[in-house]
């Protein structure tokens, strides 16, 4: 019976943490090439802590996250990737973790800025 009633508030105290309205911010990622580029961003902002959801939209060039606002914010989310060698928010792409990107999940010579 403990072990019943120490589970059962163990459960609703994990609720209570979880019940705060996530925030939502859209960042522009005007770099973003292809499915590669997508599934390296989507890991990045996923190990942001306070991350709850990350969708990245390949076709508008933006990553849509749903997060704790007393854990991180836009300005952490578009560091992460920047971070990971991709523009965001206006924010010029880590130099070094872009030239380490593949070949596909960088910008063509003729549209390059880097």
């Amino acid at each position: 019976m403990r072990k019943i009633l120490v589970g059962c508030l163990t459960l609703a105290a994990a609720w209570a943490c979880d019940t705060t309205e996530a925030k939502q911010a859209t960042i522009d990622t005007p770099t973003l090439q292809c499915a590669q580029c997508q599934t390296t961003v989507k890991r990045v902002v996923e190990n942001v802590d306070g991350v709850r959801g990350v969708s990245v939209d390949l076709e508008a060039k933006q990553v849509r996250v749903s997060y704790d606002d007393g854990s991180t914010g836009p300005e952490a989310l578009a560091a992460a990737i920047v971070s990971a060698g991709y523009d965001a928010n206006g924010i010029a792409a880590d130099s070094t973790a872009y030239a380490s990107l593949p070949e596909c999940c960088r910008i063509s010579s003729d549209q390059a800025h880097h």
